[in-house]
């Protein structure tokens, strides 16, 4: 009993440990990539993916606007 607990207390540890290692490369990759983007200067807006919830038909323009409107002022708030 205390053999299989302790194995399995060292393996839940060994991938605790690699899922950090993991974390911590990816992160560093996406702080390096978010400082190249930023020596680029604005690019403006970019639509990577979009994603419709009951938007009436002939209604897109109009959401997308007020989606993009949003996201410019709580961009602007954070400056």
């Amino acid at each position: 009993g205390s053999d299989i607990a302790s194995v399995a207390l060292g393996a839940a540890g060994a991938v605790m440990l690699v899922t950090v290692a993991g974390w911590a490369y990816e992160d560093g990759r996406m702080r390096a990539k978010a400082a190249s983007h930023q020596e680029h200067g604005d690019t403006g807006v970019r639509f990577t993916q979009v994603i419709t919830f009951a938007i009436p038909e002939g209604q897109l323009d109009a959401a997308r606007a007020g989606l993009l409107s949003e996201l410019n002022a709580r961009e602007n708030s954070l400056r």
